[in-house]
């Protein structure tokens, strides 16, 4: 005769989303015509190339900030049906870096793989460490899945003023060290985000000033 108890609402996990999408990038080498650009920048038509066909090549997002990794990593390698040999790694502060993971002993021929693993980092950096016949350093997109708390990230933005130069995409460009600032110093200037479409607030906002 007891009352059937009720079940709490379980809200479904946010859906990864590709963290370093068209984020600052930097290699130990590469091709003008394969620039390091165009190793995220979701094209499977574009890629990022080294120079050489050495081993020891590396390639480096920065997410802007640490961002919580929930689903590893995608590589799209540029070539099928060949073992790319590889290690990824993962960094706070661009200097100590944590094994995250080791297919220095990869014999899968995928071309497209999958590493997936939890971490809260900024920096992913992934090295070729084995080439196979007749391939180079080379992919033609790197993906990192994670999450975001920040609504506004990269999200159209407008203000009344604005220093030249100094532009108010900097202000929702999730990087820490950039700024938007206004063209002089009276009161009562005004950023505005749009979030796409309307969104649950569930926490508020933050701001982080100058000084």
């Amino acid at each position: 005769g007891d009352p059937v108890p009720e079940v709490a609402t379980q809200f479904p996990s946010p859906a990864p989303i590709n963290l370093a999408l068209n984020r600052t990038a930097s290699a130990s080498s590469a091709q003008s015509n394969n620039p390091i650009s165009s190793g995220n920048d979701s094209s499977s038509s574009t890629r990022w190339c080294a120079v050489d066909g050495n081993t020891g090549h590396w390639w480096k997002v920065d997410l802007g900030a640490s961002k919580d990794i929930i689903g590893g990593t995608q590589v799209m390698w540029e070539q099928s049906g060949k073992a790319y040999k590889y290690k990824i790694e993962t960094s706070n502060d661009d200097v100590n870096w944590t094994l995250k993971v080791d297919k220095t002993n990869n014999t899968s021929t995928n071309q497209i793989q999958n590493d997936v693993f939890v971490d809260t980092a900024r920096y992913v950096r992934i090295t070729v460490t084995g080439l196979p016949s007749g391939a180079w350093a080379s992919f033609y997109d790197f993906k990192v899945l994670g999450i975001t708390a920040n609504l506004a990230e990269n999200k159209a933005a407008s203000s009344d003023s604005t220093l030249t130069g100094i532009p108010v995409s900097r202000a929702v460009d999730g990087n820490s060290i950039s700024r938007w600032i206004a063209a002089d110093q009276a009161a009562g200037h005004w950023v505005t985000v749009d979030l796409g479409k309307i969104k649950n607030i569930t926490y508020g906002t933050q701001v982080g000033f100058e000084k």
